[in-house]
């Protein structure tokens, strides 16, 4: 009977890796024609999130009549999910759907989460009547319950179609380049100039949801200014489905976190299995420069759990950073009673005080 190692199944998955994308880069798919696609749809979707969450307290507050409190509570949940459907968004693309259908299915979610969030703008039904905060003795009409779910459901969509996307954006277009170029070094070439260029598109389409679209919802109305992140959206999506002929489309594979999972399954259904003595060396496996023939009693990770290990470090130091960053919406709140009038005639909007950071960083890389 022939013992499968750990090592043998490693090479045979690498083998079929290599074999796959040699067989992909036969038909012409893939390489640098396919990135101004994948980056157009990264650069529409970009701006236009950041455009929608930059002032959502505003709108909330403003067209919805809730208080601070619970606008707060409303876009720091939403803002979260959203990076929770990036972690899970993440596992699903590399392990059952891939990373082009994520994509497509996060471009059309928060195109119609978009969508539902301008129809609020547009339909009086769909939002309170609005309350004259200056005649004390008149009560405000609250939002009904209907109401709200139409909002929250519009925020749901758009917070997993941004997850879709910004999970599978980058891997994808790496895809193209490693599927192509069969040199390692010049694939690694290729890639490095992939990520300063997705940053470079990144930049720019940050600062101009976050500046120019603001201005126009705050200044010119909500409707026109969710109108033009519709719009954006619709870009995004044609961009990304016009090349689809065009790209290469790995299967998913089972990635990190499902070998991990079956690593918890197997040590669970063997935590009673008894080891052999020890003088049955016959019966262990390893490398023949390894010293040890006989495997200890602790656990051993696999190539998945030794991946969750690496990136637990790299993950933990970020939460308190990004725990700042959700105290957006108080942030706009204290701006909006500040005198922001350059001149006489232009106000700077609320929401776009943020986006200060990335204004400096793209003068830096100019």
């Amino acid at each position: 009977m022939k013992l499968v190692t750990m090592e043998d199944s490693t090479a045979t998955g690498q083998v079929n890796m290599l074999e796959e994308r040699l067989l992909v880069s036969q038909n012409q798919n893939g390489g640098l024609k396919t990135l101004p696609f994948i980056l157009a749809n990264w650069a529409f979707e970009t701006s236009a999130y950041c455009a929608l969450m930059a002032d959502m307290i505003l709108y909330l507050m403003g067209a919805y009549g809730l208080p601070l409190s619970m606008g707060t509570k409303i876009v720091f949940i939403f803002s979260t999910a959203t990076s929770t459907m990036q972690f899970f968004g993440a596992i699903l693309s590399d392990s059952l759907f891939g990373r082009f259908p994520m994509i497509a299915f996060g471009s059309i979610s928060i195109l119609v989460g978009t969508i539902l969030l301008w129809l609020t703008t547009m339909l009086p039904d769909l939002r309170p009547q609005p309350c004259d905060i200056s005649n004390s003795t008149k009560t405000c009409e609250a939002a009904t319950f209907y109401q709200l779910s139409v909002i929250c459901s519009s925020l749901l969509l758009i917070s997993v179609g941004r997850g879709g996307i910004e999970s599978s954006s980058l891997a994808f277009g790496a895809d193209q380049l490693y599927s192509k170029i069969h040199n390692s070094e010049r694939a690694s070439l290729s890639f490095d100039k992939y990520i300063s260029r997705y940053f470079q598109v990144n930049l720019p389409a940050v600062i101009v949801g976050g500046t120019v679209v603001v201005y126009v919802q705050e200044q010119l109305g909500w409707k026109l200014g969710y109108k033009i992140s519709v719009i954006l959206l619709l870009f995004a999506v044609l961009s990304i489905f016009v090349a689809s002929p065009l790209y290469v489309k790995l299967k998913a594979r089972k990635g990190m976190f499902s070998e991990l999972a079956g690593v918890i399954v197997v040590s669970f259904k063997h935590r009673n299995l008894k080891l052999p003595s020890e003088d049955m060396d016959g019966f262990y496996n390893a490398k023949e420069e390894s010293p040890l023939t006989i495997p200890s009693n602790k656990l051993r990770s696999s190539g998945g759990s030794k991946g969750i290990d690496q990136i637990s470090p790299i993950l933990s130091t970020s939460f308190i950073l990004y725990s700042t960053f959700s105290q957006g919406s108080i942030e706009v709140i204290l701006v909006k009673t500040m005198d922001r009038h350059i001149t006489p005639n232009f106000e700077i909007p609320a929401g776009a005080f943020g986006f200060v950071g990335p204004l400096f960083a793209m003068a830096w890389l100019v």
